[in-house]
């Protein structure tokens, strides 16, 4: 298990003082970030080899998120790699180690020349211990739209939304959706 410990910073707060989600999913895509990098299969190796991590989907159950300047601790551990599949749980803790949200994810190793998934079973192996990740129910494959739906209104992707992949970052498309959340 990948641990960072950190403290709840005010650019991370919610209108209600607590830590928003993006901040959260930020925090969970950093950890992921973090412990590539530390396991010398980061950005630059990803550059370097052409292929990159696109998120495919995840899923978190949310406790009681963290106030202003509190400290916590990040956790991540990749737990599953099947061809160009990797499966990633994450868990955000309070200073006494309580758990106060989990996540679970799915990753694609993709090669960015032809956009084709690609072997991801030796990328991770530094770094993969098999396990089973957080009971959250199966990753839906598909987002259920509500009969009821209505179209939101057309915005711009602007390069500020972008990530290193040229890819809308995956917490900004998050923040994106929210917007038209009631």
């Amino acid at each position: 298990m990948y641990t960072w410990n950190t403290r709840v910073l005010y650019s991370q707060l919610a209108p209600n003082g607590r830590l928003s989600l993006t901040a959260l999913l930020d925090l969970f895509q950093d950890v992921a970030t973090l412990h590539a990098e530390d396991a010398g299969d980061g950005l630059d190796q990803r550059t370097a080899s052409h292929t990159a991590w696109l998120l495919s989907r995840w899923r978190v159950r949310l406790g009681d998120l963290p106030r202003s300047a509190a400290h916590i601790q990040v956790t991540t551990q990749a737990y599953e790699c099947r061809m160009a599949l990797n499966r990633r749980c994450y868990a955000l803790l309070d200073a006494e180690g309580r758990e106060l949200a989990v996540g679970d994810s799915l990753w694609t190793l993709v090669d960015t020349a032809t956009g084709a998934p690609t072997p991801a079973s030796q990328v991770v192996e530094r770094y993969l211990k098999p396990g089973e990740g957080p009971d959250l129910g199966d990753l839906p494959k598909k987002v259920q739209i509500p009969e009821q739906a209505a179209l939101a209104p057309a915005f711009f992707i602007t390069d500020d939304l972008l990530d290193t992949n040229h890819h809308v970052n995956n917490v900004r498309s998050v923040a994106l959706a929210l917007r038209f959340v009631p």
